[in-house]
């Protein structure tokens, strides 16, 4: 029978925490990086283990262990950072890094925070988005002589800020034009169709799951010859639908829609002249 315990790390822990580290880094990296790629990932708790200690214990980590061995862990760090997230490589798969996240952001959303941000590698980007993170920025570190992709990725938790601007009441009416909109993932290509008359700053584009919609030019890379276009970070084309003086907290605005966020959680796209003031 296999019991699964969490519990908070103490200094005790860390040359556990580095094995487990290094073991993921080991066994699972190679899906997601190159060799010299993963050989300079590793190197950072063995070469440099007093930075290590500092960042592993510098909020609430929490232990996952299988049986009483440590297999999992990962770090909460107020207001709203998630950071590791490392499983085991003969760990892996059993529904340990849910655990660990669900157990985080319970204690995150206690704390007050209106939204968790993670720095998620290529291995670990598919388990953030699962748990409802999105990736608002890609970018490239250096490691150890080696160039590594990772993803700025957040999830927002309540309509309040950091997440949002303070609620407000939209101006207007407005009722979602699109029942079935496109979602596009960072760094996936749509097709350009034509930019949009009526909105600047935005085209319409069919994506490769061929849903057609239209897209903030903003977060896309348009090649030379503007037939294609590359994300630069995950878009959700979804609308919300609002009366005048419905409460929503503004996310971002992209020239004339803004991104807004109910109460209830949920987010979408509305006119500028609907939204509250910004």
């Amino acid at each position: 029978m296999t019991e699964v315990t969490l519990r908070t790390a103490t200094a005790d822990d860390f040359e556990a925490l580095r094995r487990i580290y290094i073991d993921a880094v080991d066994t699972l990296g190679p899906t997601a990086y190159s060799t010299a790629g993963v050989a300079a990932w590793r190197r950072w708790p063995i070469e440099s283990p007093d930075e290590f200690r500092t960042r592993v214990f510098a909020g609430h980590t929490l232990i996952a262990a299988v049986n009483g061995e440590p297999a999992a862990f990962a770090e909460f760090t107020p207001p709203d950072h998630l950071d590791f997230l490392y499983t085991c490589g003969r760990f892996a798969r059993r529904g340990l890094a849910e655990k660990l996240h669900d157990q985080l952001e319970s204690i995150a959303r206690e704390s007050g925070a209106s939204l968790l941000r993670t720095e998620a590698s290529r291995l670990s980007r598919p388990a953030f988005a699962k748990f409802g993170y999105e990736v608002f920025e890609i970018e490239d570190v250096e490691r150890f002589g080696e160039t590594l992709r990772r993803y700025k990725m957040r999830k927002f938790l309540r309509a309040a800020p950091p997440a949002t601007a303070h609620l407000g009441a939209c101006r207007a009416d407005y009722t979602a034009a699109f029942a079935d909109p496109p979602k596009v993932g960072a760094e996936e290509i749509v097709q350009l169709i034509e930019h949009d008359p009526n909105h600047p700053g935005w085209f319409k584009g069919r994506t490769s799951a061929d849903k057609v919609g239209y897209f903030p030019a903003a977060w896309f890379t348009i090649t030379s010859g503007e037939s294609t276009a590359m994300a630069l970070r995950d878009y959700d084309a979804h609308e919300l639908t609002v009366k005048a003086g419905d409460p929503v907290g503004i996310v971002e605005i992209e020239s004339s829609w803004a991104r807004v966020m109910k109460p209830s959680g949920e987010m979408g796209w509305v006119p500028v002249e609907a939204a509250p003031p910004a």
